[in-house]
Parts: C-alpha cells; sequence; structure tokens
C-alpha cells in the first residue's frame, strides 16, 4: 500500500512457454493508494477470456522468444 503503482503492466505472448504473461521490464511510479484504489473501484474492468484474440490496431504484438 505504501508503494502504489499505477504503470501499465503489459501482457505479450511468450513462445517458450507457449502462453500469455505479464512484461514487467517497464518503469513504475508511485502513487497516493488511496486515490488509487477509489479509482479503480469506479473504473473496474469485467471479466477477461484469455482465449480470445482480438487484432490490435496499433500494431503487432510483441513476441518474446525467451
Amino acid at each position: 500500500m505504501c508503494s502504489a503503482d499505477i504503470t501499465p503492466l503489459p501482457y505479450v505472448w511468450w513462445r517458450k512457454y507457449n502462453q500469455l504473461m505479464p512484461a514487467s521490464a517497464v518503469t513504475h511510479t508511485c502513487r497516493d493508494f488511496d486515490a488509487l484504489r477509489d479509482w479503480a473501484k469506479e473504473h473496474r474492468a469485467g471479466a477477461i477470456d484469455a482465449f480470445v484474440q482480438v487484432h490490435d490496431p496499433l500494431g503487432d504484438p510483441v513476441i518474446y522468444d525467451v
């Protein structure tokens, strides 16, 4: 709670593991936890189906071969 972080954590397909995994190599910035929690409650996402693939209009996804 003392290091609330709103940095986006994208998920990418890892061929090595044949699954979707977080790409956590991003710069993080701490924020006010209470304000973050209140915002998250108001903007929560619905259920996510990991088996549904949608074309990204911004370009091809990053594929990690590691």
